[in-house]
């Protein structure tokens, strides 16, 4: 009998550690301090290839978050991978800006806007280009 009482109390416990944890407020301080659970924010990655003139290309890679609940997103991180032409010795690519800014709101459709500033035989010149977002 004991046994079976132990058992019991043991299970009761772990029930009651799951329901904590598993049952508990999943609401989040949104950005702007609005009570938004979490699964109404997602995220998601895009890719897109700008060319830097003759010299190569930069593959940029965005992550961007939605919120479902205002329908607001914001760009959270861009990384970037260039490629330069072996023949360029002197070209090189420097960094990566996005329009509309890293933490900056937005919403709806909007136009994104690349520029990968980049350099060659000294000289500073930057690609851009836009996409639809």
């Amino acid at each position: 009998m004991t046994y079976l009482r132990k058992n019991l109390i043991v299970l009761s416990v772990v029930f009651m550690m799951l329901l904590t944890v598993f049952g508990g407020s999943l609401n989040i301080n949104a950005l702007e301090n609005n009570s938004v659970t979490s699964r109404a924010i997602e995220s998601y990655t895009k890719e897109y290839v700008v060319g830097c003139g003759e010299i190569g290309y930069s593959r940029v890679k965005l992550t961007i978050k939605h919120n479902m609940t205002t329908g607001k997103s914001w760009i959270v991180s861009v990384k970037h991978t260039d490629t330069v032409y072996p023949q360029y010795v002197t070209g090189k690519i420097n960094s990566v800006s996005t329009d509309p800014a890293i933490g900056k709101y937005f919403s709806g459709v909007i136009s994104l806007k690349i520029d990968v500033h980049y350099q060659n035989a000294g000289e500073e010149l930057t690609a851009t280009q836009y996409f639809r977002l």
